[in-house]
């Protein structure tokens, strides 16, 4: 996972897009794929947990008949 891609604010600006438009609710998905970090370290094991956090989140809030929005 790398800390410059702007995993985090891809997730709060779809978190905040279900929201907006629950019209949406249980037929759009983010699907995102990472490759493995590069490196190791407090900022990357922060940000994974930030992400994991933020993923159980959206998918608690806003999944619908066993739909998780993000994949």
């Amino acid at each position: 996972m790398d800390v410059f891609k702007g995993i985090e604010l891809k997730l709060l600006a779809f978190e905040r897009l279900l929201h907006m438009h629950p019209e949406w609710h249980g037929k759009l998905a983010l699907v995102q794929i990472t490759n493995p970090p590069r490196s190791s370290g407090k900022d990357v094991n922060d940000l994974h947990r930030f992400v994991t956090e933020l993923v159980d989140r959206i998918n608690a809030r806003f999944s619908v008949d066993g739909f998780a929005p993000v994949q």
